[in-house]
């Protein structure tokens, strides 16, 4: 599923800022730009998979969707609407309509509340529903996500790795939101267990009919359970296509050196090309002039240190490069 009509799309980044003022010295601020400019659209009960390196801005765009952060610039726009332009009441509904799963499934339970309490408390939040009525929608989301009938009892130091994010899975659903935001949701579960996890968030997603906006480095888990990847490097948008075509056959010589950092089989014609990045990236304080990956690229030519390129349609791909 692809967002050929952003207007149409459950949730748009238009043209999204998100800048940081540091203070420095006793007069000076230098300013971090940790989202710069991106436009991103996600449809209903679609998966947009998320991939950079850490420190390029995707948790920050996750706070936006989130609103926990506003942005300095553009847009945010849920169904058509600015959320900027929300009044009380439609902040209530969105904030129904958007949940979270985060990375670390011990920090973000209550060690004090059992379980069902913890998938309960949105619920009880909200309000306008009797005691019988949350405890079967507890009961009934719980045994979606696989935990076994005396969950509700125990408490979270009682379950594995992997039965603490399905609790917290369970929460993020028991509203039945429109939107989850997956925010690195298997970066601290065993290998073992990543796969049980993916396999449930993809039969969770058929079930309850939500989009997943999908944060993660585990470049294998984003192709396998998304339907497109965003490629995000220092603030930006670099490439976005299809899931497969983009894991198959990435186009922008940041993907390539990303999948290529992570796969073992990558297409002959693709790992033929330059993919070895040069040093670190740069600091979001002070991002290079033009393309900001051209420090580090291989294919840079002196018209990338001048001229940022500007998106692309390139073989079903939009790609922000000049010799893509």
């Amino acid at each position: 599923m692809s967002s050929t009509d952003s207007s149409q799309a459950l949730i748009r980044f238009d043209a999204v800022v998100k800048h940081y003022r540091q203070r420095q010295g006793l007069s000076g601020v230098r300013i971090a730009r940790a989202v710069d400019g991106v436009g991103l659209a996600i449809d209903a009960g679609e998966t947009l998979g998320l991939v950079g390196e850490s420190g390029c801005g995707k948790s920050t765009l996750a706070r936006l969707a989130l609103k926990l952060e506003a942005p300095s610039a553009g847009r945010v726009l849920f169904e058509g609407a600015d959320l900027a332009l929300a009044d009380a009441a439609a902040l209530n509904a969105y904030r129904r309509s958007v949940q979270a799963v985060f990375q670390d499934p011990f920090s973000s339970l209550n060690p004090r509340m059992r379980c069902g309490e913890i998938v309960a408390e949105p619920l009880v939040i909200r309000g306008g529903r009797s005691r019988r009525e949350i405890d079967s929608e507890v009961t009934s989301v719980l045994e979606k996500v696989g935990l076994p009938a005396d969950s509700p009892k125990r408490f979270a130091h009682q379950f594995s790795g992997g039965q603490r994010q399905r609790i917290a899975i369970a929460r993020a659903l028991v509203l039945r939101p429109r939107l989850v935001v997956l925010d690195e949701p298997i970066s601290a579960l065993d290998v073992s267990i990543r796969a049980q996890i993916l396999n449930l968030l993809a039969a969770l997603k058929a079930d309850y009919g939500v989009a997943y906006l999908f944060i993660a480095h585990d470049l294998h888990a984003v192709a396998a359970l998304s339907d497109r990847i965003a490629v995000m490097y220092l603030g930006e948008i670099v490439e976005t296509g299809p899931a497969d075509q983009v894991a198959a056959a990435p186009r922008h010589p940041y993907t390539r050196m990303l999948f290529a950092a992570t796969t073992a089989d990558m297409p002959s014609s693709v790992a033929a090309v330059g993919v070895a990045p040069k040093g670190e990236p740069p600091s979001a304080f002070a991002p290079p002039a033009g393309c900001r990956f051209h420090p580090r690229c291989p294919l840079a030519q002196d018209q990338c240190r001048y001229e940022a390129p500007l998106p692309r349609a390139l073989y079903g791909h939009t790609i922000a490069c000049h010799f893509a």
